[in-house]
């Protein structure tokens, strides 16, 4: 498959991604509040998309080559280490680290460059309550580093 098409997958993935990864709670890097926490998760999130359009957005990142599967790892792995960094309240700490898990064996299996296998994987977050999906997009929705993410399903 070319890398193009990859593109494609991947960004999905993600934005897929994007869609449940607001399960978190709050506290940005140092833990506390709500509002925190997303702002944090929505900083991350924001840059991960940016890069990853300019990726996508990139004419040579079209062909073929370890090139452009090593980005997309390094793209990843910074992702992670950008979630590892926050630390959520506690009522949402497990969803956090369930988050934080799967990326990183995404950012591993493209390490290896293995597209495939990096989003096999049903999310994880599809089981988080609606209670707190509402209540985190109702906080993001007054984050103005969120506006245009659609992390909470807006």
């Amino acid at each position: 498959m070319r890398l193009l098409g990859r593109h494609f997958v991947l960004f999905a993935a993600v934005a897929a991604a994007l869609g449940v990864a607001a399960c978190g709670g709050d506290g940005g890097n140092g833990g506390g509040s709500e509002e925190q926490y997303v702002r944090a998760l929505c900083n991350a999130f924001a840059t991960f998309d940016r890069e990853l359009t300019e990726l996508i957005n990139d004419e040579g990142a079209s062909d073929e080559g370890s090139d452009v599967a090593e980005r997309y790892a390094e793209l990843f792995s910074e992702l992670v280490d950008d979630l590892s960094r926050i630390r959520p309240p506690s009522s949402v700490r497990e969803y956090h680290e369930v988050l934080t898990a799967e990326l990183r064996r995404a950012a591993e299996a493209l390490e290896r460059g293995d597209f495939e296998s990096a989003f096999e994987d049903e999310s994880p977050f599809t089981k988080l309550p609606e209670e707190t999906n509402n209540r985190l997009r109702e906080v993001a929705r007054n984050v103005e580093e969120c506006q245009g993410l659609g992390l909470f399903g807006e």
